[in-house]
């Protein structure tokens, strides 16, 4: 299949999957304990007024007739205004996401790239015990919760050795670069402002080691696996006699034929770190899409619940379309239907 019908298939996948998120999500959050109109109006208001905000919300009409407005607005990617701050959540998702998106981008190359190394280490060295401890610490790391990482890191790091911050993307003091991307590392690349580029680096180690660390297991040991049955093959015996170590093998035939079906684990681990980062950026009050998600819930701020979920299929579904046709261009061999 080429690549162009490919992405065309995929598109039409995805649309059917936006829409079948749209009506979960709208559903979802129509049943969740709590009443929005109760919250809103507040401690001590009456019947009638709440009553009053509960028409303003349009949570009066039938549950079909809401359904038909939502589904309306999502598809001019309207979701409507915030119940807390009354802001256009567009507005605010727009603002949020590229912080989210930052930090899950900086924990997948780190977690890539450590998995590799720990992978061709496991498996380049012929110690015995040198991969017995790769392999038990990519265990350990993958079942320890995130949250509990976050925590044990910043209460070392910032509150025992007090050589990185304990969170925010910049200090309070210091001012954001100009918005480009909303990436601030790109963007203050991108003004040539290598202070406040360094700030923001320092700023995500953090955040980005606890996400990296939690999700390196399961790359490590995928890759462990890849490496070890290429090895094995006929190619890289061939290449054995030619001489050449092991890593220099491992390094330059077994490695770019065992990272193919890693791809697809780095994408969707990837869209994951952006859906899942909630814990974190609550820990190290990180301005992205996870603590908004959190402030929604916590307010019963429905319509910023359903847009977050709805950004977050996009996010998904895009991850996967990338990922099928990184795949088909690195290996034109595949056939994906």
């Amino acid at each position: 299949m080429s690549v162009p019908l490919l992405v065309v298939r995929r598109i039409a996948s995805m649309l059917v999957v936006l829409l079948l998120i749209v009506v979960v999500s709208f559903f979802v959050t129509r049943v969740l304990p709590g009443d929005p109109a109760t919250t809103l109006a507040g401690i001590g208001t009456s019947p009638e007024q709440i009553e009053v905000v509960r028409r303003n919300l349009g949570l009066d009409k039938p549950l079909l007739e809401q359904f038909a407005q939502y589904l309306q607005s999502v598809a001019a990617l309207d979701f409507g205004s915030s119940l807390r701050s009354k802001q256009p959540i567009s507005v605010e998702i727009g603002a949020r996401l590229p912080a989210t998106m930052e930090l899950a981008l900086f924990a997948t190359v780190a977690s890539s790239v450590g998995a590799v190394l720990l992978a061709i280490l496991a498996v380049g060295t012929r110690r015995r015990g040198v991969d017995t401890a790769v392999r038990i610490g990519a265990v350990i790391g993958s079942s320890a919760p995130v949250f509990w990482l976050a925590l044990l890191l910043q209460l070392v790091f910032y509150g025992w050795l007090q050589v990185l911050p304990s969170g925010g993307r910049l200090p309070f003091s210091q001012s954001a670069p100009p918005t480009v991307t909303g990436f601030y590392t790109i963007d203050a690349l991108l003004v040539g402002d290598l202070a406040t580029f360094g700030t923001a680096v320092v700023h995500l180690i953090l955040p980005v080691a606890s996400l990296a660390i939690a999700s390196l297991g399961a790359l490590t040991r995928l890759m462990r696996a890849q490496l070890r049955d290429e090895m094995r093959t006929d190619y890289v015996a061939t290449a054995r006699t030619r001489g050449g170590s092991r890593f220099r093998l491992l390094a330059r035939h077994a490695l770019p034929n065992a990272a193919s079906p890693a791809i697809t684990v780095i994408g969707m681990e990837f869209a994951f770190l952006v859906a899942g980062a909630i814990f974190v950026e609550r820990i190290y009050q990180w301005p992205g899409l996870g603590s908004y998600t959190w402030e929604a819930i916590v307010g019963l701020d429905y319509p910023v619940v359903s847009a977050v979920a709805v950004t977050l299929g996009i996010v998904f579904v895009l991850t996967s379309l990338l990922v099928d046709v990184a795949y088909r261009l690195i290996d034109p061999r595949i056939r994906l239907s």
